[in-house]
């Protein structure tokens, strides 16, 4: 099914998007597939441009004044979720790809909005996004390391946004107090599964996905 399918055509293309993100965010019981389809519709489409707002405005900004009435944070649970085409593996490879380039591209357009952290003391808050962590990751948490880095090394985050380096060794590049003990939430393979991947070198990670295979074999 065609999720562009203009309903209205006195709307544009973009703004019929718009309309039915919302009536799918809505709807009870919605289909996360469908949901998904439509964020990489919006990806796709440049909708928030529209706008003349950054994505994480146009997300945040109330239905009625142009955004989606949307939080970053259903955003990043949303996709989360699996599209019914591609678990347990993927049944159709077209659908999986462009899911998967939408989320690659909504983290990217994330992190370039996070502002650079106040160069005279201390940290604020961006308009856009909000860098501070209720889990007390603060100093740890990927946003808050790329908004210093937008105020120190601009190379750097910029690097970092566009998947071309780790956190962790953007870090020890801006010379930063490096941890590398870090919290893994056993409870959440997703977010497991990303901190391990910024975190640990792809040496590394190969290493323990061939210990992991060695011990759950057979199980």
């Amino acid at each position: 099914m065609d999720s562009r399918t203009v309903s209205n055509f006195d709307v544009t293309p973009e703004e019929n998007i718009r309309q039915l993100v919302r009536v799918t965010l809505n709807a009870s019981g919605g289909d996360p597939s469908h949901l998904l389809e439509l964020l990489a519709d919006v990806i796709e489409m440049n909708v928030w441009q529209n706008s003349g707002m950054t994505f994480s405005r146009f997300v945040n900004t109330p239905y009625d004044k142009g955004g989606l009435g949307w939080s970053i944070k259903d955003l990043k649970a949303v996709l989360s979720l699996t599209h019914r085409y591609e678990a347990p593996n993927p049944v159709n490879r077209t659908i999986s790809d462009r899911l998967n380039a939408m989320r690659t591209e909504v983290n990217r357009l994330l992190a370039d909005d996070i502002e650079p952290t106040n160069p005279h003391g201390g940290d604020r808050r961006s308009n856009q996004i909000d860098v501070s962590s209720r889990s007390g990751q603060g100093g740890n948490s990927r946003a808050y390391i790329i908004s210093r880095l937008k105020r120190d090394r601009p190379d750097l985050a910029e690097k970092v946004i566009n998947n071309e380096m780790k956190t962790s060794e953007a870090k020890r590049l801006a010379g930063y107090p490096v941890d590398d003990r870090i919290k893994i939430p056993i409870d959440n393979p997703q977010r497991a599964a990303e901190m391990i991947i910024d975190k640990m070198p792809h040496a590394a990670i190969a290493e323990l996905l061939a210990i992991l295979k060695e011990n759950l074999h057979g199980t």
